[in-house]
């Protein structure tokens, strides 16, 4: 049931959008040291093909929206330089896109009754 909620165009849009989000987070050290400070704990981090793992990954995010936000307009994120390559730019624009926090929303509804 999750992995057929999960390969849903929409919510798996998401949930793609998402990992890319948490790789970038995670794929720098300095990038993480700041996430923790400004969320005061971890993302939970989805696995490849771990449909339940992705939803808790999209419910961590959404917890954490306006930490994860502030985290992105944060100078000091913009000082390290990393929101000028792909990844972070486009990690950067997820972020700050209401239209995918909307989607988060949206499939952590589908996956919450599971």
């Amino acid at each position: 049931m999750l992995e057929d909620i999960g390969k849903l165009p929409s919510v798996d849009s998401t949930i793609t959008k998402a990992r890319a989000v948490t790789v970038f987070l995670y794929a720098h050290t300095r990038v993480l040291s700041l996430m923790r400070e400004f969320l005061g704990k971890d993302l939970v981090r989805s696995g490849i093909t771990r449909f339940a793992t992705a939803y808790l990954n999209l419910e961590s995010m959404l917890d954490n929206k306006k930490q994860l936000q502030k985290l992105f307009r944060s100078d000091q994120l913009d000082e390290m330089g990393y929101l000028k390559k792909a990844k972070g730019s486009e990690a950067n624009k997820t972020v700050r896109s209401e239209f995918f926090w909307r989607g988060v929303d949206i499939a952590v509804k589908f996956f919450e009754p599971l």
